[in-house]
C-alpha cells in the first residue's frame, strides 16, 4: 500500500500544518484522486466529538494498526484494519482499544466489524498521527 506522504516531499509546510492541526484536536482532510478521508486522532476524541461524528457520519471507523489488533485479539499477522464505528461505541470501548486497559468488561473485539484496510489514504493518516506523537489510531 502507497504511503502518499511521500508525494508531499514539495511541500513541507503542508504536512507541519495538518501536524500542528491534529495535536490541538482539529480533524484533517486528507484526499487524492479517487477518495477523500477526514482524519482525527482516536487519542484526542472526547464524547461531545464522537456523538457528532456517530450522527452525522455513516461510514465513520475507527483506524487502528495491525501490532495493536495483534496484541488486542492475542494473535499474529494481523493488519492495518478498520473497526466500524457503531452507535452503541463510546469513548470507554475506544479507549480500550487505544490502550489495552479494560475499563469495563469488553470481552472481546467484534470480528464482524473488523476489516483490513486496502486503502491508500489509511496508512497516509496513520503515517501522520505517528509524525504527531500521538497513539497510531485515527477516527
Amino acid at each position: 500500500m502507497e504511503n502518499l506522504l511521500n508525494s508531499f516531499n514539495s511541500n513541507k509546510h503542508i504536512i507541519k500544518k495538518s501536524i500542528a492541526e491534529l495535536r490541538t484536536g482539529i480533524p484533517v482532510l486528507l484526499y487524492n484522486n479517487k477518495s477523500n478521508l477526514l482524519v482525527f486522532p482516536s487519542e484526542m476524541i472526547d464524547n461531545q466529538i464522537l456523538h457528532k461524528i456517530q450522527k452525522y457520519s455513516d461510514n465513520a471507523y475507527i483506524l487502528i494498526t495491525g501490532n495493536r489488533l495483534n496484541f488486542l485479539l492475542q494473535s499474529s499477522g494481523n493488519q492495518l484494519s478498520r473497526i466500524t464505528l457503531k452507535e452503541s461505541y463510546n469513548i470507554d470501548y475506544i479507549s480500550y482499544l487505544l490502550t489495552g486497559k479494560k475499563l469495563h468488561s469488553f470481552d472481546h473485539i467484534d470480528t464482524n466489524n473488523t476489516t483490513v484496510s486496502t486503502n491508500p489514504l489509511d496508512i497516509t493518516s496513520i503515517s501522520l498521527i505517528k509524525l504527531t506523537k500521538l497513539l497510531p489510531s485515527a477516527i
